[in-house]
């Protein structure tokens, strides 16, 4: 099963591409990403480890959240480049995502298909008084 969001057109183009890996690779699950550059407003994938070392998990990043996560975490300067490439570590997320069907549906019945929704105000100033546009209700991809 392919989810995408509808403002990602070009996304289609990867689909083939990326069912025959997920295939190839017998992935439960699998995520279309590109390359992006530091600080450019796109979530990232990340693999965070626990800090007791047992465990990790691979994610996105809303992009207003992973310079602070990578200087408390990573390296000081946060979201950056390696030297002498143009790029960050951090592919870029394109939401769009592959699941290998009878995981979904088991997925399904253990949830309900019950997914947790957020708020995630954009601000348009430091003090966080004023918006800067509307706020809505969002779930994770």
């Amino acid at each position: 099963m392919v989810f995408l969001q509808d403002t990602n057109a070009l996304a289609c183009k990867a689909i083939p591409a990326v069912l025959g890996v997920s295939r190839a690779h017998n992935l439960e699950m699998n995520s279309v990403c590109v390359q992006r550059k530091p600080g450019e407003a796109m979530g990232a994938i990340v693999k965070l480890n626990r800090d007791d070392g047992n465990g990790s998990l691979t994610i996105n990043v809303e992009y207003n959240q992973l310079h602070s996560l990578l200087v408390a975490k990573w390296n000081p300067n946060g979201d950056a480049c390696k030297e002498g490439e143009n790029y960050s570590t951090f592919p870029g997320n394109t939401n769009t995502l592959v699941f290998k069907l009878a995981e979904y549906v088991e997925n399904l019945k253990r949830t309900g298909g019950v997914i947790p929704e957020f708020v995630n105000p954009k601000y348009a100033n430091e003090e966080r008084t004023v918006f800067k546009s509307p706020t809505r209700l969002e779930c994770m991809m």
